[in-house]
């Protein structure tokens, strides 16, 4: 018994060469950009609603757009504001911390040099 396939040997390749476009598409995203979910869809997680995608052409479409752009600025901003952020709490932290050794140490030698409490008079 014999049977024919719906299509000819050029729609596999077709086919093939589409998945290997969307792989390479797939490679110029940033992984901070899109998440691939468990049922094969994409979702855009720079924009605020976090719209969903079935290919990564339609992605690609929207990364193109100027919602998007609007938004992957925003977000680089709140990034470099969170970096600056956290660069000025590790210089704070470590100038307290040089003061705290500064004045444990000087504590140490104040105990040293003066008593707390004056010595009884004989």
């Amino acid at each position: 018994m014999t049977f024919k396939l719906a299509g000819d040997q050029n729609s596999g390749k077709k086919l093939i060469q589409k998945r290997r476009v969307a792989e390479l598409f797939a490679s110029h995203i940033p992984p901070d950009e899109a998440l691939l979910m468990r049922n094969g869809k994409y979702v855009c997680l720079v924009c605020r609603h976090k719209p969903t995608f079935d290919t990564l052409t339609t992605l690609s479409i929207h990364r193109d757009g100027q919602k998007h752009i609007g938004a992957a600025h925003e977000a680089m901003k709140r990034k470099l504001a969170d970096r600056e952020e956290v660069e000025r709490r590790l210089q704070l932290a470590q100038v307290q911390g040089v003061e705290s050794s500064v004045k444990h140490s000087k504590q140490s030698i104040g105990e040293v040099l003066i008593p707390l409490e004056p010595a009884p008079d004989s």
